[in-house]
């Protein structure tokens, strides 16, 4: 399957719709409490709506459609997530013998991956970034907000700062 990495501070991931209220809502599901239905690995497949800034993202935003190589993980208190932007993808091999600082760029860019704890709070995911590629997602203080929506193996994710909704399915509990 595809996947998509919208490197924004969503963990550096996405952040405010242009409807935030489709997502505001979370559908009941078969799980206890908020936490417990997030746990488990998300792949990502579609990018429902684009973001709408450009500005944090390398290499132009992400595209509405199938989404470029992307995982969500979730255990009861951490996540990690590692997806590309699908502007970067399909990826290229690295040239040989020598790739050029420009040629790595284009290859290893469109990249965001970071980890660290989670909260959630009513319809929002609030993810503080440990370890991160980008440095404006991790740190003391730092916090990214997403809504999410989970409906039985499906799980929406719209941004608060910066806007895009991606589709996530869950591929292991």
């Amino acid at each position: 399957m595809r996947g998509v990495a919208f490197a924004a501070s969503c963990l550096v991931l996405v952040s405010c719709a242009s409807r935030p209220g489709s997502l505001a809502r979370s559908e009941p599901t078969n799980r206890s409490t908020p936490a417990a239905a997030l746990i488990g690995v998300w792949q990502v497949v579609e990018v429902v709506e684009a973001p709408q800034r450009a500005d944090i993202y390398e290499r132009g935003l992400p595209i509405v459609g199938p989404a470029a190589p992307g995982l969500y993980v979730f255990t009861a208190r951490h996540y990690s997530l590692t997806l590309l932007n699908n502007r970067g993808w399909p990826r290229s091999s690295l040239p040989t013998p020598a790739p050029t600082a420009e040629q790595l760029l284009a290859i290893w860019g469109p990249f965001a991956a970071n980890a660290g704890p989670y909260e959630i709070r009513g319809d929002t995911l609030i993810t503080h970034g440990v370890a991160a590629k980008n440095p404006r997602a991790m740190g003391l203080g730092h916090e990214a907000r997403v809504l999410f929506r989970i409906v039985a193996d499906s799980m929406w994710v719209t941004g608060l700062r910066v806007g895009g909704t991606m589709k996530w399915v869950r591929i292991e509990r």
